[in-house]
């Protein structure tokens, strides 16, 4: 499980940087104390809360020390987490819902959500990061501008 929180951690740095690239480049200019945002849709409770459970907790944690150090340029980070129960509809119900509230959206916890996924964060041009491992979810490359994920990909992992 240690290797598991580096790796988390690692991706919700990428997503800061990509929420924060996003917001530069299509908000404007910004007040000193707006908060960053970064939306999550994790499986916290269903059949890969396993899964979910420590993301959210990962995810908080980075976010809380974050902002103990004065946030990014002193901007906090503030994390919405939604809770898709591993269910792709509910899945795609929280990321249809944070595409309009967040710059970068992190999650689904696994490839069948993250799958329902893919064509709303293409839609909505807002950067999708997931946490599950299916080469299906980025491929085919030209139509996934928008959408990556931080795991090894299932093809290579049975190779």
């Amino acid at each position: 499980m240690k290797g598991f929180g580096k790796w988390l951690g690692r991706l919700v740095v990428v997503a800061l940087l990509a929420g924060f690239a996003h917001a530069v480049v299509f908000s404007g200019p910004c007040m000193a104390a707006e908060p960053y945002k970064i939306g999550a849709v994790f499986s916290i409770t269903g059949g890969a809360s396993f899964l979910g459970e420590p993301e959210k907790k990962t995810a908080e944690m980075i976010r809380d020390e974050i902002n103990k150090q004065g946030g990014i340029n002193g901007h906090p980070i503030e994390l919405i987490i939604l809770d898709d129960e591993t269910d792709p509809t509910k899945s795609n119900l929280a990321v249809m819902k944070l595409v309009k509230e967040v710059p970068v959206v992190i999650g689904p916890s696994t490839s069948g959500p993250s799958l329902a996924v893919v064509g709303v964060a293409e839609e909505a041009q807002v950067p999708l990061i997931s946490c599950a491992a299916s080469y299906k979810i980025v491929t085919p490359i030209e139509s996934r501008k928008w959408v990556f994920k931080v795991a090894g990909s299932d093809s290579h992992v049975v190779g």
